[in-house]
Formats: structure tokens, C-alpha cells, sequence
């Protein structure tokens, strides 16, 4: 039960931090056409979206205090079980943060993406590959996740 409270914080927060990242690094003309995400303090005359920025953030905030009480209640947990756990967590949680990202900002969820650089100076190459690193991401942590519970 308490890994249902744990697969569900997990989900919320990958929702909520995705769609919030999304629309901070959008344009303002896409802002406003935005059918997931507005602003109801830019957007007045229309209500064509599902949450504003801060109901996303709200669940995102959610998601994440539900899994402090989660791993809380993991306290039964051997070293390697937590460690593959968390493991396969960012795995999965890193494909739904990107679909979602990606829906978001480009309208659709496989987009081929430019090269990464964080704090001026290390690259990320992401190449045409993106699809795959993502798909890849997601085997990886359904396969970390079957050997969870084998283990």
C-alpha cells in the first residue's frame, strides 16, 4: 500500500513540474494559446485551459509531500531495495516529466530536441536520438522496478 502512495507521489509531481516548466519556457504568444496551462491574470476573457499555473504547481507540491510520507513509510526497506527504487523512480518519472513537457510546449510528445548547456559551460548532447534516450529511460526503470519486486 504504502508503494501505491509512493507510485502516486511520484506521477503527481512528474505532472505537475513538468507542465510548470513548460509553460515558463514558452513564449508569451504560445502562453496564450495554450489549451493545458494559462494565466487567469493575462488570459480574463477566456477559460479555455485546464489549470492555471498554480493549480499545476499545487499539484506538483502535492505529489511531492506525498512522497515524503511515502518514504516515510518505506522504513522497511533494505539499502539496495530503496536505491533500486529511487532509481527506477527518476526513470519513469523523467519519461512522464518529458511527454508531458514536450505535449505542452510543442504540441506533441516525441520531438527531436537542441543540445543542452547548464551552467555555461557542460553540454548535453541530445542528438536525434531523443525518442530512443527517452524510451530507453522508461525500459530501464519498468525493468528496475520488476527486479524491485523480485528482490
Amino acid at each position: 500500500m504504502n508503494l501505491i502512495f509512493w507510485w502516486v507521489g511520484i506521477i503527481l509531481y512528474a505532472i505537475g513540474e513538468s507542465i510548470t516548466e513548460a509553460y515558463t519556457h514558452m513564449s508569451n504568444t504560445k502562453k496564450l494559446k495554450n489549451k493545458y496551462i494559462g494565466n487567469p491574470n493575462i488570459r480574463k476573457n477566456t477559460k479555455k485551459y485546464l489549470l492555471d499555473y498554480h493549480g499545476y504547481r499545487l499539484i506538483e507540491n502535492s505529489g511531492f509531500l506525498i512522497l515524503i510520507i511515502a518514504g516515510y513509510l518505506l522504513n522497511n526497506l533494505s539499502f539496495v531495495e530503496y536505491f533500486i527504487l529511487i532509481i527506477s523512480s527518476i526513470c519513469i518519472g523523467d519519461f512522464i516529466y518529458e511527454k508531458l513537457y514536450n505535449k505542452v510546449a510543442y504540441g506533441k510528445y516525441f520531438v527531436k530536441k537542441a543540445d543542452y548547456i547548464f551552467f555555461k559551460k557542460f553540454k548535453i548532447i541530445r542528438g536525434k536520438y531523443t525518442t530512443i534516450e527517452d524510451i530507453i529511460m522508461l525500459v530501464i526503470g519498468i525493468c528496475l522496478l520488476i527486479l524491485f519486486y523480485k528482490i
